[in-house]
């Protein structure tokens, strides 16, 4: 090989390895900025036999409708042996009661994996006397016996991009992280 293509192919390589870190360096950017979307708030919840979880919210424009999400551990509170396997699971451990009023199911969820954990994923409406009919996702996953339940609210129909925000937050550095803190995993 002569030394004109070895240089040329030695530039290639260097520049596809520039290229991946750029890529890498983009997506943690990403989840940077996916986490500085969404602005921590009080727990508006009253207390139950469950701890208070923690809440965020998400506005306009970094988020199609504004959103809250609503986080909760709970510890040995799930199935052991097959976690979130099912609808009946997420309407068991979930939290959607909380937000008062009836709640029903819109469609048969999905499964869902994130931050390594896995589990199920089910669109809501929720609706309360002499308010608005409010939209919600309820996400419950599962860690062996363990379960971290969130919901995500809106007033508005959820749009597939704040789905995908409220997923991404959750699967972020700073919701997994409080998630491995307090559940010893």
């Amino acid at each position: 090989m002569n030394a004109r293509a070895l240089a040329i192919g030695w530039m290639l390589t260097a520049a596809l390895l520039l290229g991946a870190a750029a890529l890498d360096r983009s997506a943690s950017g990403e989840r940077a900025g996916a986490e500085l979307a969404w602005s921590e708030v009080a727990w508006p919840f009253l207390t139950d036999a469950w701890p208070a979880g923690r809440a965020f919210s998400c506005a306009p424009p970094a988020c199609a409708e504004k959103v809250d999400l609503y986080l909760r551990l709970k510890l040995g509170f799930c199935n052991c042996y097959s976690g979130v396997a099912d609808d009946d699971e997420i309407d068991r451990v979930g939290d959607l009661a909380l937000l008062g009023g009836e709640y029903r199911a819109e469609a048969v969820g999905r499964p869902l994996e994130l931050g390594g954990l896995s589990g199920r994923v089910r669109r809501f409406s929720v609706a309360q006397f002499n308010q608005p009919r409010r939209h919600a996702i309820g996400i419950a996953l599962a860690n062996r016996c363990d379960a971290l339940v969130a919901m995500v609210v809106s007033e508005r129909e959820l749009s597939p991009s704040s789905e995908e925000a409220a997923f991404a937050f959750i699967d972020g550095g700073r919701v997994m992280d409080w998630v491995r803190r307090f559940s010893g995993s």
